[in-house]
């Protein structure tokens, strides 16, 4: 059971337990409300809505933060490595077909390893956006909504 259900159970069964004790009595002493403990009631539950709706949309500016924070890494990783990955450093003299090999060699390396650094980065990037949209579908008690949208970016 949740939270909020025990509790409203527990309001509940206080709310009977009163009136019951209330109609058991001889007395013809009733229990008089002049509308001052409604409106307690009243703003206590405003105060209460208004300050769930402050903690929602904190958390929601945080999961914004966090995930500019994390697309923004994924670029710096990016940018980190194929800036610093080495190319070939130019030679002088470049009649010696051996250095020219060498040379195209080590900027082929450099290139695979950049394109794969970028094939990771983007599988991560697009394995978050998949892991949020069944998130959000299993939170919500639904189910995946645009499929030929997410196996596209599954597949991407």
């Amino acid at each position: 059971i949740k939270p909020s259900v025990r509790v409203l159970l527990a309001y509940l069964a206080y709310a009977i337990t009163i009136y019951a004790v209330q109609a058991s009595m001889d007395s013809n002493l009733l229990v008089r409300d002049e509308q001052s403990s409604m409106h307690f009631l009243g703003g206590f539950v405003s105060f209460l809505m208004v300050f769930r709706l402050h903690q929602c949309q904190e958390r929601f500016q945080g999961g914004v933060e966090s995930t500019a924070e994390f697309f923004s890494s994924l670029q710096n990783i990016v940018d980190a490595v194929c800036g610093h990955i080495r190319h070939a450093e130019p030679v002088a003299d470049a009649s010696d077909g051996a250095e020219a090999g060498h040379r195209s060699e080590v900027e082929d390396y450099a290139t695979v390893a950049c394109v794969h650094v970028l094939r990771l980065v983007l599988a991560v990037a697009a394995g978050l956006k998949y892991h949020c949209r069944i998130a959000e579908a299993a939170l919500t008690g639904g189910k995946i909504q645009n499929v030929p949208l997410v196996l596209f970016d599954l597949f991407r």
